[in-house]
């Protein structure tokens, strides 16, 4: 789509006939000025007068030259503010059409905006961040979660049907955002703690039911209380991110990376995780009722009863600090512990605060999981399917919890 069509100068002629008299006069002027600057009069000699003549002749071509090159300079220097200034207008034109396309009442139109987002990002990747943040604000303001997750009906169609400029907003927005590696993301969430920053994309209380997130960086960011129902995370990214209260009932979450997310009370009932990742995870209050968990890992996951409430140093300030940890000031005890051990900060653990009780498998399909690192006190596990595969953390006995061997 052309919204911009290139605008013809109609003074084009007029000025390549101004400057062509002007190049007339100059020729003219070098030619005949010498002869009235060194005339006959003032060099009766013939040969001499011509020899001063060609050296007065060869310093006003020079002049000219000179003349020449500061004038192309100047228009060179207005054609490019002229240029700049076009761009900046086209950029913001672009803008106010694209807002204005997301604003309409036709779907379609809706899904063009979002598309002409893409690429503009393609014609200039610096519009990426800009882009993001339009995309967070759109998903937010066209899909709240106006009930409760609990009330809404299992028959919802999937999101590319119920509200396919959403779903194409979310793709997007899963394109575009940049992947950290594992200790980026550590770094993000002690600054997180330590200096009280919350520069994460917030999707709080949104309704993302049957959304197809499959393969999607979802890094860092809030889905505290949305819903995601039925919705395909099949090897997304969502490590660092807050899942606290989601309910992900019956998602396709298999290979999908959940290290170092927070999900507590988070509704993982009937979810597909096969071999998912949720390493130094809290998952304490959370319902994974009959959800498979086959290969998946949760390497320090935290499935117990938790009391998030702690006191730290941070280091480079080397004062103490304590709060109540809401999801914009949390991390596990283990999560602190990986972060004091890289020098992030220091903190240590008191008991007064909430509780969440421990996480809920009954019924799970966890053959193959490793659990060797998790902390299960307290986790419900009756009628969870193991298999000899299925690593336990030291000490623990599934057959007294309940796990049925198959």
């Amino acid at each position: 789509m052309q919204f911009f069509a290139p605008k013809k100068d109609s003074n084009l002629p007029v000025q390549i006939l101004a400057w062509g008299f002007i190049g007339l006069i100059v020729i003219l002027f070098v030619i005949f000025a010498p002869h009235w600057i060194v005339s006959a009069g003032d060099v009766p000699a013939a040969a001499k007068r011509l020899e001063l003549q060609n050296s007065v002749r060869g310093t006003l071509l020079q002049g000219a030259a000179g003349t020449l090159f500061l004038v192309t300079a100047s228009i060179a220097y207005h054609q490019f503010r002229v240029a700049k200034r076009q761009t900046e207008i086209a950029g913001t034109d672009l803008d106010s059409k694209i807002v204005t396309q997301l604003g309409d009442a036709v779907p379609e139109i809706r899904v063009a905006g979002v598309i002409e987002m893409g690429r503009s990002v393609q014609s200039d990747p610096k519009d990426a961040a800009r882009v993001l943040d339009i995309l967070e604000v759109f998903v937010k303001r066209s899909s709240p979660l106006e009930q409760p997750p609990a009330s809404l009906t299992e028959q919802t169609p999937p999101m590319a049907v119920r509200r396919p400029d959403v779903q194409e907003a979310l793709q997007l927005f899963a394109q575009l955002r940049p992947t950290l590696p594992y200790q980026d993301v550590l770094k993000f969430i002690s600054d997180e703690i330590s200096l009280s920053k919350t520069a994460r994309p917030h999707f709080q209380s949104v309704d993302l039911r049957g959304a197809d997130l499959k393969h999607g960086n979802l890094q860092l960011c809030d889905f505290q209380g949305s819903s995601m129902r039925r919705s395909n995370l099949s090897r997304a990214n969502m490590s660092g991110s807050n899942l606290s209260g989601t309910d992900l009932f019956g998602a396709l979450l298999s290979l999908a990376d959940f290290s170092q997310c927070f999900l507590l009370n988070a509704n993982l009932d009937s979810a597909s995780s096969y071999g998912a990742d949720f390493t130094f995870t809290v998952l304490s209050g959370a319902s994974l009722k009959g959800a498979d968990l086959r290969e998946c890992t949760f390497g320090s996951a935290y499935l117990e009863e938790v009391t998030l409430q702690i006191d730290w140093v941070d280091p480079t300030l080397g004062e103490m600090d304590h709060r109540s940890l809401d999801f914009r000031r949390r991390q596990t005890r283990q999560t602190l512990s990986v972060l004091a051990q890289l020098g992030f900060l220091s903190y240590e653990v008191f008991t007064a605060g909430p509780i969440y009780p421990a996480a809920d498998l009954s019924g799970a399909d966890i053959r193959g999981a490793n659990l060797s690192g998790a902390a299960l006190t307290g986790a419900v596990l009756a009628g969870a399917q193991a298999n000899m595969d299925t690593r336990w953390p030291p000490g623990f006995d599934p057959a007294a919890a309940g796990v049925v061997f198959s």
